[in-house]
């Protein structure tokens, strides 16, 4: 099973506003709203298996690279904040993902509370917040939300989108999500509109909504245990790359004997999502290495894919680019993590050794450029004008991405030349070929 991290999934909506009191309940809506969530093509564990964390968010946390949703924002009264504006926004991350923001704001527009982030999407990329909707669920007289998000579950360039019902619960001062409620809403196919969603949770108590899917099997199970059990033992260890790949290589080595079933296109993703995690918590409260580390995670991300490209377009394709760029993002997962421990750590500026790896790395595409100019015959065959016009944009954005790598590996340390050590070994000057 890859346990893709794509969702075969289709769009949701809201139904209308009927009446005044309708009006205030049901704050946005969509038309017309098209079948929902489908489970996964083979069970459910393509949601990402980092160990959960429920604490809320502080109203005092920086609000650094957000950006307010007008059409989903709303002022409304709640609860015992009285009149307040209900804020959505997206917040860039620095594992270079956009996560949903939610808060309530006073008149003067101070954050007076900050909605929890949902667990289901921990990794994910926010596209869209589609609609937003307030209603008692529960019959305690006090208005619940839901939420419909659109995300994207890979990155840079998704495949697939989720759109994703998020439901949380008013409970004196503050709201609560249930990452069990919201999986099964996510996954149950009678969820089609927010109507269906109210229907489902007055129908049957919350703790009881497991009976809307199918239970995961056994395999499943033991699989997601697994996967955290490892990244528990890895994320703050001082293990080194190949060791923690084979530990992990060693765990699902084990797995494939008692199943039968070969997870191994999965594993590489599951290191990467690891170790972001543990980097974000890592920068959580450094607003500056968080900016630091969102641009350079598109940086390298660039990099990867177009240097990635370049091999695919020059040695010849095949589907071992994709393996090999699955492959790659997630060990990038572990080497940003490293970069930001280095950081942290405080090292010291080292001159030399900079300036060597990046004439390394101009001699690498110096020669990358050569082979582009040659004859294409001594690279894979006769090359169509779309062909080596692909070429030579992948090769112009690397030089791009190669450039503002420069600009943000200023500092020279211990961090920037880990990171320059890694890239220079991937932009070698062969294509592929060496």
């Amino acid at each position: 099973m890859k346990k893709s991290i794509f969702a075969i999934l289709l769009l949701i909506a809201l139904m209308g506003c009927k009446s005044a009191e309708k009006q205030e309940n049901d704050v946005a809506s969509l038309p017309n709203a098209p079948a929902m969530v489908t489970a996964p093509a083979e069970n459910s564990t393509n949601i990402p298996t980092i160990p959960p964390e429920t604490a809320e968010v502080e109203a005092s946390e920086p609000e650094i690279n957000m950006e307010e949703i007008a059409d989903q924002s709303f002022d409304i009264q709640l609860g015992s904040w009285g009149q307040v504006r209900y804020v959505s926004s997206k917040q860039l991350q620095a594992d270079g993902r956009t996560s949903m923001k939610i808060q309530l704001k006073n008149g003067k527009g101070a954050t007076v509370y900050t909605f929890p982030e949902p667990e289901l999407t921990i990794t994910w990329n926010l596209e869209k917040i589609e609609a937003v909707s307030f209603k008692d669920l529960n019959g305690d007289g006090q208005k619940d939300v839901i939420v419909l998000a659109d995300y994207s579950t890979d990155q840079p360039a998704p495949e697939e989108k989720s759109f994703v019902p998020y439901i949380y619960f008013q409970l004196d001062d503050r709201f609560i999500s249930d990452s069990d409620i919201d999986r099964n809403v996510y996954l149950s196919e009678k969820a089609k509109s927010v109507s269906d969603i109210v229907a489902l949770l007055r129908q049957a108590p919350p703790k009881e909504i497991h009976q809307w899917v199918e239970p995961e099997s056994e395999e499943d199970v033991n699989h997601e245990k697994m996967v955290r059990e490892l990244c528990t033992k890895v994320v703050n260890s001082d293990l080194e790359e190949d060791q923690i790949i084979s530990i992990y290589d060693d765990a699902y080595m084990k797995e494939q004997q008692i199943t039968n079933v070969n997870n191994d296109e999965e594993m590489y993703y599951q290191i990467g999502a690891c170790f972001e995690a543990g980097m974000n918590n890592r920068i959580k409260n450094d607003p500056d290495l968080q900016r630091e580390t969102v641009s350079l995670k598109k940086t390298v991300t660039a990099i990867i894919s177009s240097q990635l490209g370049l091999d695919y377009l020059i040695s010849g394709g095949g589907s071992i680019w994709s393996d090999i760029e699955e492959y790659t993002l997630g060990i990038y997962g572990y080497r940003l993590n490293r970069y930001v421990m280095l950081k942290q750590a405080g090292s010291v500026s080292d001159s030399s050794d900079y300036e060597s790896l990046w004439k390394e790395l101009d001699a690498n595409m110096k020669h990358l450029k050569q082979l582009i100019n040659s004859d294409s015959d001594n690279y894979g065959g006769v090359q169509t004008a779309d062909q080596q016009k692909q070429i030579d944009d992948n090769y112009a954005r690397l030089t791009a991405e190669l450039h503002q790598l420069k600009i943000l590996t200023a500092d020279k340390d211990q961090g920037d030349i880990f990171l320059l050590q890694e890239i220079s070994k991937l932009v070698d000057g062969t294509a592929g070929l060496g």
